[in-house]
């Protein structure tokens, strides 16, 4: 029995290989490709061979000489989407490329990210009206007064309520009524600001490089701009009840002393005669 096999039983070896190999000369051009790379892309093993390297028209062959060895082959041609990641062995002035179709892990992977997302956004934002939630809210809280710390940058932070007054009586607001009171104090404040929704109308929004005074001009600003708001929903003649709390980071502080302080200054609002309460 011979020691060595032939090129000829190589070849049927490489040939039936389930990854795609690919055999480069010497100038870059494909020399041999086996069935199972040319059945990846849709293609015939002839339109491999001779191809050079940096002479390709077809987008697929293109990819396929990337400099990425993971490598996305969209659905273009017949085929479907594909992930191969490729593995080279250079020797003889010949280079090997195989390629393994990675398609289900990725496909595993980024069903993988999609339920995670959910799961996160599932527990970070209100179920109503998509905003953040509190735990939203102190998550992204947390290296806002990180950063306070490092470079004295002012930080405020407004607490608010929101209710309807009708006959002498006081009532939350229905779902379609926070909802457009959410997408109404969103589109208030800037895209760096935060605002949350922690239930039964009572709101929340981080401001970060807004100083105290700051703060207060907004918060009396869009008092008046919700007061004066028609929400869905609403009985007829009702009002709007806003109640605001303010404060604004301080040396020291951490989440749950500035927390603490715009809760009072909510229930010194709440409890007395002014509308927005400074702590």
């Amino acid at each position: 029995m011979s020691d060595t096999m032939s090129p000829e039983v190589f070849e049927l070896i490489l040939g039936s290989a389930p990854m795609g190999v690919l055999v480069q000369g010497k100038d870059n051009r494909v020399e041999w490709v086996n069935q199972a790379l040319a059945g990846m892309l849709n293609m015939e093993v002839d339109e491999f061979l001779g191809i050079s390297q940096d002479k390709v028209d077809v987008l697929e062959l293109q990819l396929l000489f990337s400099e990425q060895d993971d490598i996305y082959i969209p659905p273009v041609h017949g085929h479907d989407e594909r992930w191969l990641h490729r593995t080279s062995i250079s020797h003889d002035n010949h280079t090997v490329h195989y390629y393994y179709d990675v398609s289900r892990e990725h496909s595993l992977e980024r069903e993988r990210n999609r339920l995670e997302s959910i799961v996160v956004e599932s527990t970070t934002n209100d179920s109503v009206t998509g905003l953040l939630n509190r735990r939203g809210v102190i998550q992204r809280l947390e290296p806002q007064i990180a950063r306070c710390r490092r470079y004295e940058t002012p930080l405020s932070i407004i607490l608010f309520t929101v209710r309807t007054q009708h006959d002498g009586l006081e009532d939350i607001l229905g779902e379609q009524a926070l909802l457009e009171l959410g997408q109404l104090v969103k589109d208030y404040v800037r895209w760096a600001d935060m605002v949350g929704h922690e239930g039964e109308g009572e709101f929340l929004m981080v401001l970060p490089e807004t100083t105290l005074a700051g703060a207060e001009e907004l918060a009396e600003r869009l008092a008046k701009v919700i007061e004066d708001t028609e929400l869905s929903g609403l009985p007829e003649g009702a009002k709007m009840v806003v109640n605001m709390g303010l404060s604004e980071w301080r040396k020291n502080d951490n989440i749950t002393s500035l927390m603490q302080r715009i809760t009072d200054a909510l229930d010194d609002a709440s409890s007395g005669d002014k509308q927005v309460m400074v702590a």
